[in-house]
């Protein structure tokens, strides 16, 4: 489960190959300190993983739990998050509340994560900005602000392979993304804007194997699913559906299988923001 990709470079492969519940994580090995991106990796890995490498820091992309359900495998480990929502790490009923606007919905949250994780709630030791770098002495990376999945999602840039850790820009079949109360599609293309004009040499995301041979046309094909969702909208529109029929109609999550409350409240929240985006939202919802 423990991948070296590039000199010093090791894709941690979650649980599940990193699919949610669980996420990958990524580790930094060299010269004077070894530092661990993400803790989803699911509680199995992240113990084998220690058994075998100190880890010296710990550093978050985003604040979701799934990128942080293990942190308590990593007790005395520095701990280092955005400085935008910091706070909320410390409380699942905080996290809640910020992230799910509806109350049903919030409360399967709660009880979904409790179900899987327990209560990852921590501490953080220190945050982190735009621009700022984390270095093992051999490797450097820069913390680059990629907003759109949440507000306070982060990439980074190894400036000496040119590889770029993507997090939730994760190139899965699924597509972006963006069902929280600070999610927001413009923000998306943007991120996925300033990915691709960084020209890296390949890209290590949160819910999928590593690319490095034609990540252009992955990125292409990701960016893609969010027009054919405007397509989809449109179409709905046209047809003269309400808002709680396109939810219906599921066409982004296709059906709610296990946490009805919840994903119908993801579908309508990314709904609502195609219907803002196309200029559509007031003959829908008034």
């Amino acid at each position: 489960m423990i991948q070296e990709v590039r000199d010093g470079i090791f894709l941690v492969q979650g649980e599940k190959e990193g699919r949610f519940p669980y996420s990958n994580s990524f580790l930094l090995r060299g010269g004077t300190r070894t530092i661990l991106f993400d803790a989803g990796c699911g509680q199995s890995v992240l113990a084998s993983l220690l058994e075998e490498v100190k880890v010296d820091l710990l550093v978050l992309s985003h604040t979701h739990v799934d990128h942080y359900s293990s942190i308590n495998l990593l007790e005395g480990v520095p701990k280092v998050v955005p400085a935008l929502f910091w706070e909320t790490v410390r409380s699942l009923e905080a996290m809640s509340r910020r992230l799910i606007g509806e109350e049903e919905a919030r409360q399967e949250w709660l009880g979904m994560v409790r179900n899987l994780y327990g209560d990852p709630s921590f501490v953080p030791d220190e945050v982190y900005r735009e621009g700022q770098t984390f270095s093992t002495g051999k490797h450097e990376v820069v913390a680059i602000s990629a907003p759109g999945h949440t507000k306070d999602h982060f990439v980074f840039f190894e400036e000496r392979s040119r590889v770029i850790f993507t997090f939730d820009i994760d190139l899965s079949s699924f597509g972006p993304w963006y069902a929280n109360e600070e999610s927001d599609i413009g923000d998306f293309l943007s991120s996925i804007r300033r990915v691709r004009d960084l020209s890296p040499s390949g890209l290590l995301s949160s819910h999928r194997e590593p690319v490095f041979e034609g990540w252009e046309e992955e990125l292409d094909r990701y960016e893609e699913k969010i027009y054919e969702r405007d397509r989809k909208v449109e179409e709905m529109v046209q047809a003269g559906m309400t808002l709680d029929e396109m939810v219906e109609e599921s066409v982004i999550y296709g059906g709610f299988p296990h946490v009805p409350a919840l994903l119908r409240y993801f579908e309508k929240r990314m709904l609502r923001l195609h219907l803002e985006r196309l200029g559509l939202a007031d003959e829908v919802l008034s």
